[in-house]
């Protein structure tokens, strides 16, 4: 009776590059190789392979580094212990385990008698003591070079990132050069660096969405290099929104001890494409927007808050359409001195100059006084040139508009149960959207393991056509199975291409949604009337979107879900005022109009 076998093939899913993903086919075309080649030589009916590739093959997109971590290699030993299978085939003994517990296991198959046989392409191992004890050994060896290679590399990586190397793949602009080890570098990625840095230069300007500037870089040809062999491809809208939080295009390169999990920012080997200044702007940018942003050090001065934010309130013109266009608001530094001498008072932004009336040079007993002006620009018609000009009408310290800030922040207060309620809601959000992914990656991993098995039937029908007498119809016939099998395998390249691109988008509004989380966390910490500004002005860009200022005001349009806190905390205080009886807390912001329908939220949590 024939030796019933399965064969079980696995690549790893940390591994995305060409060579892992093309080492399945590989493995497929190696154990087909073999099958053939052993039905050849073995005479014995009792010693032949029994297996079907549609129902005993075991493919696995899984690391073997930790135990417990693959469900269809636990379920193909489960069948083992059943005595379904004799034989387990694999290309080689790494594709079974790379650590301790699972090699145990499979040794342990062996010793029970559950198997007779454990191959490999170039050794046979039995339940005999000899071969048990090797079979064991070579497990072990595999063990051993994997934490060999990954102390190894660990290593090394830490000392060439110390000297200012990059020791991965370079982000999106940069290009890895260097084909011999200790000669490799990173620098410019040609007219791509210029383009990426055209990106930075929109999102400084403020004027731009993320989505905006994804579609603005497909349009001008920006491209992200994919593999070694420097494939390239579009890149996608992560790609785009991760670079802006990334140190590295300031010129460092991030080294993390591997004990203490702390990270350190080194100077790095390659050319900068932003300064400090231009990176912790955009941080304030994508704080702005409500994404996650690399952590900055010191927190916005009054002055960056209304220049990035604030807007006039006042309508100075209309367009020909009839539409009322606004004036600008400008914010400026004033230093003036008082010379020492003279006591004549003039301007040093310029520098500690000497006095313009007598010529003193400039001392330390020149007084100084320094003011943050805010101004409201108007336009005015220029007679002599029909055009417009700026005519600087008025202005007020900005300690005033900050004082009038300050009010609009202490009007908002986060309940612990507005922050619950705000909470399952925009998980809620997510998970509908998430849902929605998994299906439709369930969708496509059936249409893989579809081509498979269509793919696996052509070439057991090809192997037996090449085994016949070999005619002209015969030749055409295995021409055409030749075409069919490379188009399955484009199918199933370009179905995992899709399965690839799907995370994106759960992942940003997963991204968005924990990100409201935290900044709402700290929004029911900060947020307190009466409280210090200071730690009120970190977070002052992800509640709001917009400053209005008038001569007299300003108009705080929030974001969401701090509007609804705003609107919430105003309508209890007027009902305190009113004397009306609030439900519950009377501290709650929502009021309890906030409500989500998902019963599930109630026994998940977006913390994990």
């Amino acid at each position: 009776m024939a030796l019933r076998t399965v064969v079980y093939l696995r690549k790893s899913s940390k591994d995305r590059d060409e060579k892992q993903v093309q080492s399945i086919p590989r493995q497929r075309d190696d154990i087909a190789a073999y099958l053939d080649r052993s039905a050849r030589a073995e005479s014995d009916p009792d010693r032949m392979l029994k297996y079907d590739p549609s129902a005993d093959e075991i493919f696995e997109d899984e690391s073997a580094k930790a135990p417990d971590k693959r469900v269809r290699f636990y379920k193909m030993l489960d069948k083992i212990r059943k005595n379904k299978y004799e034989v387990l085939l694999c290309t080689e003994l790494s594709r079974l385990s790379r650590n301790v517990i699972d090699s145990a296991r499979i040794v342990q198959l062996l010793e029970d008698g559950h198997l007779q046989e454990v191959r490999t392409l170039n050794n046979v191992f039995t339940s005999a003591p000899t071969d048990k004890f090797t079979l064991s050994l070579f497990l072990s060896v595999a063990k051993y070079e994997n934490d060999q290679r990954g102390e190894n590399t660990s290593s090394g990586m830490k000392r060439k990132k110390k000297q200012g190397g990059t020791t991965n793949k370079a982000p999106m602009g940069y290009i890895n050069l260097g084909e011999e080890k200790g000669q490799k570098y990173v620098d410019k990625d040609g007219d791509n660096f210029d383009k990426v840095r055209k990106l930075w230069d929109m999102l400084l300007a403020g004027n731009c969405t993320l989505v905006e500037l994804h579609k603005e870089a497909c349009d001008i040809g920006v491209t992200v290099i994919v593999n070694k062999k420097g494939k390239r491809k579009t890149p996608a809208d992560s790609t785009i929104r991760n670079m802006f939080s990334n140190q590295y295009y300031k010129g460092l390169v991030k080294l993390t001890d591997k004990d203490t999990g702390e990270e350190k920012w080194l100077p790095g080997g390659h050319p900068s494409m932003v300064t400090d200044e231009e990176f912790d702007k955009a941080q304030f940018m994508l704080q702005k927007m409500g994404f996650t942003c690399s952590k900055v050090e010191k927190s916005p001065g009054i002055d960056f808050i209304f220049k990035e934010l604030g807007v006039s309130g006042l309508y100075e013109y209309e367009e020909v359409d009839g539409s009322k266009r606004p004036s600008r608001v400008s914010v400026e530094h004033k230093i003036r001195y008082n010379c020492a001498k003279c006591n004549h008072r003039y301007s040093g932004n310029s520098g500690k100059r000497p006095c313009p009336k007598c010529s003193n040079p400039f001392s330390s007993e020149a007084r100084v006084s320094e003011s943050v002006m805010l101004y409201h620009l108007t336009q005015k018609e220029d007679e002599r040139t029909g055009g417009l000009k700026n005519d600087k009408k008025g202005y007020k310290s900005l300690k005033f508009y900050e004082e009038l800030l300050v009010e609009e922040l202490d009007k908002v207060y986060i309940s612990e149960r507005f922050f619950k309620v705000i909470r399952r809601q925009l998980y809620t959000i997510w998970l509908e959207k998430n849902d929605e992914i998994v299906k439709k990656r369930e969708g496509l991993n059936k249409k893989i393991r579809g081509f498979e098995r269509k793919k696996t039937s052509a070439y057991k029908k090809l192997l037996e056509l090449e085994d016949g007498e070999v005619n002209d119809a015969v030749q055409e016939e295995i021409n055409d199975i030749k075409t069919v099998i490379q188009s399955y395998k484009d199918s199933i390249s370009d179905t995992q291409d899709e399965i690839e691109e799907l995370p994106d988008d759960t992942d940003e509004l997963f991204e968005k949604a924990w990100q409201s989380i935290q900044i709402l966390r700290d929004a029911k910490e900060i947020l307190i009337p009466g409280t210090e500004f200071e730690p009120k002005k970190r977070i002052i860009f992800s509640l709001i979107s917009n400053l209005v200022v008038f001569k007299d005001k300003i108009d705080v349009v929030w974001k969401k879900p701090f509007n609804k806190a705003v609107i919430r905390c105003i309508d209890n205080d007027d009902k305190k005022e009113s004397g009306v009886n609030l439900p519950g807390d009377p501290s709650f912001g929502s009021g309890g109009g906030v409500r989500t329908h998902d019963i599930s939220v109630n026994s998940r949590t977006l913390y994990h």
